[in-house]
């Protein structure tokens, strides 16, 4: 409200409630403290001190607002300070909270908390929401008037709503750090903190003398004034109040239904009073407002105060963990993530801030002290906790002392009370020192496990989670085995969630070793409560086998993850049922816990999924590729196949899933199990958004393999693939291979480039070529000819591996037209990719693949592929190979260019056999034949000298040929019908004048050059002479270097 004139004097008819004795006694004492030094200001300094004492208030608010952000309050004695980390914060209001209020851990609350951790709110935007919140609430008002006093009492307000440890205190601290550093609201000059633990609701006084009592402030001033100072400020928007805390607030009055929102800033209240005002815009209606509570306490405030812009802690998030984490472990930061990134359990409780430093803490000192530091459960990490609590130098605990916590603990729990009175405490007779220490709310940093329990004005835990620790301690120590036996028919029950998974992380050996040291009593019938958990836990199992229910499969296999003993994992697993049915949401600890649980399975079983199943928070990338151990590859393959077959029966949903079950297919590509799931691969793939790079390479692995036909589908309007490296040219193709799947236009974003195209063969083409080359040193040429329906592509020497050769077969045998052309040569793909090449074989015309590394294993898939080709290509060129490629030949010599070189192939008999078998095929005669430097010798010429007249020149020069071979060249030449115009194998270096013989025109016209001719030679040349019909045909004839 507005001050338009003088103070009355205090009356106590004004205060909106009644006066105790104990009101009006604080008022006159701080009615005399207001005169105090008041006498020292006249009439004549009105002008010059209120500016005065105004910039002396800023002053010393803000250097009281440094001391608080100062503060550190730690849940677990740490040796450093921390800096703040982002909290994640949204604008989603949760619901009213149940009577279990804590810390949502119950299996399904963690876990929706959990994921939930992406707030959209920036702290610069906080007041920015207020205002639009406060525009939008205004619309239901009718006239401009309402509308406008209504955003003018709420646009500045914001409620922050965040379970107890969620990070409000250090939300509020980072806030005012901000203003004063003139990030946040810089235009700020008064910054009121006030922390309701700090208030006594008792004291009526003047506005002013209630927030400097708040800062513990001397402040001389008289009634004139305060009332110039309190006008200034109260119309000042450059104010910021921040109320901490309203769940330590003493009082009622906030929550009461009847309430009366009137006061003067000079006249005495009680603080509830004056904050009251303040919310509701009666008061400071210019200034900014900020209200931290838990939820419980929010949603049970008076309506009168509920106007303004809600916003809810989610916790920290992955990002702001791993800082924390960095500052409280160090040089153990690695470690640590890697152990928390194969503990789900753990790690899903570090969203919470308080938990997070606990977490954390315990983590670090358990790698950096002698202690076995393979800790598995949560309860590990709580129970060390109070190990290192009880073990403080700094403070002697008497461990009857912490058993008095636990029947603390245990009472509460079984009169499901969370709020304790006196007399509940008085019933346990935990002494004052004790109650003090636990009860605490504020800390120091000598002290270990400080803020373990807190809630001064309110005797309860802090966080529920304690309350279930120590209630499940107490079942343990304290507990008869009878009465333990009946408290297990309740262990299935929502309300013993928790604490039934504590009991059983508490029987673990290791942890016993750790609550022996902390309360150092033997437990009473343990033995006995371990064979009762024993005997409870198989009979659960096996009743499922009977009628299965997802949700107790899913508590008994985190009961055994807990527990971690070998000896009863076996024995529960022989139980587990035939099929199991996975329903309702999973969460990635659901997974942990059943691949623990179904790696002792000794029996076959299998997994089905259910109608409304859903996987939460990346579950099941992080269980494939963080979490699981070959020990689960069972596990595994069964949750893949059930993935894969989901998503077959629905496609637009888990499609991320199916990425990610690819993405482990992939990965393990070489074992037989892994490629039998081909058959389960959907025949339709919806994308909801454009895919990664990685993700068409898991893709596509399925769809090469596949033999049924596929379709990909992306439901945005313009897919744009982001490429953020260079792609080698396997990487290109099978970018091109998916992109032709695509019934719409594609854009391609690689750094500054941008490539939008369609779906057309030339304009992938274009595209295959533009980026193979923009990574290869060779320049490749693909070319498509429209005239003809031709593709040539020459991608010899640009490092296609085997894997790039199955891409590129799958997209040609998908293009609609012939390849004219296709040379590999210089691609060591090697024996693996032949298989791949070879299924395209009659779309291509002609093919080179030289030097690529090619064996006998991989003629012998040649071979096998030509033999079955109906439309062979007219060149096949591998001969660089150096290897036998015989074998290839006997499918038809079309196969291989037509100019017959086949020099220094390394031909042996077997493939001059072959070779001749080809020939002998053949329509029409060859033109020339070269079988020079092949070492066949005398065995292979009889195949050859078969086919002789399908030859017209035929070259066999060092072939090893001796006089046998000779002799038998003679015989076929006398009895061919058909000679081959030349027949020259001179360089063998032995007579072979008994071939003259047959006649002059089956050799060079008139070249004899080393022929060695004896006189016999020379007699049947001069005789073949003779017959030659003119004399002209051997005028060049040449007869050097030839023996006489």
């Amino acid at each position: 409200m507005t001050i338009n004139q003088q103070p009355q004097q205090p009356s106590t008819s004004q205060a909106s409630r009644p006066q105790s004795s104990d009101r009006k006694n604080h008022s006159n004492s701080i009615s005399k403290h207001r005169i105090r030094a008041g006498n020292i200001f006249t009439n004549t300094f009105h002008g010059m001190f209120p500016s005065y004492l105004l910039s002396i208030l800023e002053k010393t608010l803000k250097e009281h607002a440094r001391v608080v952000c100062g503060e550190i309050i730690h849940p677990i004695k740490l040796d450093l300070a921390i800096n703040t980390v982002k909290l994640e914060l949204s604008q989603r209001v949760p619901s009213m909270p149940s009577d279990d209020e804590g810390h949502y851990n119950k299996r399904d609350e963690v876990v929706k908390a959990w994921e939930s951790v992406k707030g959209n709110i920036e702290l610069k935007d906080l007041f920015t929401l207020a205002q639009n919140s406060a525009e939008k609430e205004a619309e239901r008002f009718v006239t401009q008037e309402a509308k406008q006093d209504y955003i003018n009492k709420n646009k500045n307000t914001v409620f922050v709503i965040g379970q107890a440890g969620m990070g409000k205190t250090t939300l509020a601290k980072t806030i005012i750090n901000l203003v004063i550093e003139g990030q946040l609201l810089p235009e700020c000059r008064f910054l009121f903190y006030i922390p309701f633990r700090a208030i006594d609701f008792l004291i009526e006084s003047n506005f002013l003398d209630f927030v400097l009592r708040c800062f513990q402030s001397e402040w001389p001033h008289n009634v004139e004034l305060d009332f110039v100072l309190l006008k200034k400020l109260s119309n000042d928007p450059n104010v910021l109040f921040i109320f901490d805390d309203l769940d330590e607030a003493d009082t009622d009055y906030f929550f009461s239904k009847n309430t009366s929102l009137t006061c003067d800033l000079c006249d005495s209240y009680t603080p509830d009073i004056f904050i009251a005002n303040i919310l509701s815009g009666n008061i400071f209606a210019n200034a900014k407002k900020l209200l931290t509570s838990r939820p419980r306490q929010f949603f049970e405030l008076n309506k009168a105060y509920l106007s303004g812009c809600v916003v809810n802690i989610l916790g920290l998030s992955v990002k702001s963990q791993a800082e924390l984490c960095q500052q409280i472990c160090k040089e153990k930061y690695d470690a640590v993530q890697d152990y928390l990134s194969r503990n789900p359990l753990i790690d899903a409780s570090c969203y919470v801030p308080a938990k997070c430093i606990i977490i954390y803490g315990v983590l670090s000192d358990s790698f950096n002290s002698s202690l076995d530091h393979d800790i598995q459960s949560l309860t590990d990490i709580f129970v060390r906790a109070l190990y290192y609590y009880s073990k403080s130098k700094q403070h002697v605990r008497k461990p009857e002392e912490l058993q008095k916590l636990c029947h603390l603990a245990w009472n509460g729990f079984q009169a499901r009370k969370i709020i304790f009175t006196e007399s509940d405490i008085s019933k346990v007779k935990i002494s004052s020192e004790t109650l003090e220490t636990f009860l605490t709310t504020s800390s120091k940093d000598d002290e270990p496990l400080d803020n373990l329990l807190q809630g001064k004005k309110q005797s309860s835990f802090s966080h529920l989670i304690w309350h279930e620790l120590f209630t499940a301690i107490h079942l343990i120590l304290n507990v008869p085995s009878s009465e333990f036996q009946n408290h297990l028919s309740f262990f299935l029950e929502s309300r013993w969630e928790v604490v039934a998974s504590f009991v059983f992380g508490l029987c673990n050996r290791r942890v016993q070793r750790n609550l022996n040291d902390i309360f150092n009593i033997a437990v009473v019938d343990f033995d006995k409560k371990f064979q009762q958990l024993d005997n409870f836990v198989c009979k659960e199992m096996a009743n499922l086998r009977k009628s299965f229910q997802t949700s107790t499969f899913l508590e008994v296999c985190n009961w055994i993850y807990q527990l971690n003993n070998r000896e009863m994992t076996e024995k529960v697993a022989a139980f587990v049922p035939e099929q199991i049915w996975l329903d309702g949401k999973i969460h990635l600890t659901d997974l942990c816990s059943v691949g623990y649980l179904l790696q002792y399975a000794q029996s076959g079983f299998s997994i089905r999924f259910g109608e409304s199943l859903s996987f939460t928070y990346n579950a099941i990338y992080r269980w494939l590729f963080q979490v699981s151990s070959k020990s689960n590859e069972v596990f595994c393959q069964n949750l893949i196949r059930e993935l894969l077959k989901s998503a077959a029966r629905q496609p637009d949903s888990s499609v991320d899933n199916l990425l990610h079950a690819c993405r482990w297919l992939y990965d393990k590509s070489e074992d037989s199990n892994a490629k039998e799931m081909v058959q389960y691969f959907p025949q339709l793939v919806v994308l909801t958004k454009s895919p990664s790079f990685d993700e068409i390479k898991y893709l596509m692995y399925f769809i090469v393999q596949s033999t049924s036909s596929f379709n990909v589908h992306i439901k945005c309007n313009s897919p744009t693939i982001q490429i953020d490296e260079l792609l080698d040219p396997d990487k290109v193709i099978t970018l091109v291979a998916f992109l032709h799947f695509l019934q719409k236009p594609w854009q391609l974003q690689m750094n500054e480039i941008k490539i939008r195209s369609s779906t057309k063969v030339e304009h992938l083409l274009q595209v295959m070529r533009y980026m193979i080359n923009k990574n290869s040193r060779r320049k490749v040429q693909i070319k498509f000819s429209p005239k003809e329906q031709a593709v040539e592509c020459d991608l010899s020497g640009c490092g296609i591996s085997s894997q790039g050769t199955q891409m590129l077969a799958f997209f040609l045998l998908r293009l609609p037209y012939r390849i004219d052309r296709l040379n590999l040569s210089g691609n060591k793909f090697g024996d693996a990719g032949v298989p791949f090449i070879m299924s395209c074989l009659d779309k291509i015309d002609k093919l080179y693949m030289t030097d690529c590394d090619i064996t006998e294993e991989g003629v012998r898939v040649i071979t096998e592929h030509i033999k079955n080709c109906s439309n062979l290509p007219k060149v096949l060129d591998f001969n660089y190979d150096k290897m036998n490629r015989s074998k290839v030949l006997c499918c038809g010599f079309d196969l291989l260019d037509n100019n017959g070189d086949f020099r220094n192939h390394d031909l042996t008999p077997v493939g001059v056999e072959a070779l001749a078998t080809a020939i002998k095929k053949l329509p029409q005669p060859i033109d020339r034949l070269n079988l020079s430097e092949n070492e066949f010798g005398d065995a292979g010429v009889p195949f050859i000298m078969s086919c002789l007249d399908k030859i017209k020149k035929l070259y066999m020069t060092d072939c090893d040929i001796t006089e046998e071979g000779v002799r038998v060249i003679t015989e076929h030449i006398e009895n061919c019908s058909n000679m081959p115009k030349v027949l020259e194998f001179n360089y063998d270096e032995m007579n072979r004048s008994k071939v003259l013989r047959c006649g002059l025109d089956q050799l060079d016209y008139g070249y004899f050059r080393h022929l060695d001719l004896t006189p016999v030679g020379w007699e049947a040349l001069a005789a073949a002479i003779n017959k030659l019909p003119k004399p002209g045909e051997i005028a060049d004839g040449n007869l050097q270097q030839t023996r006489i």
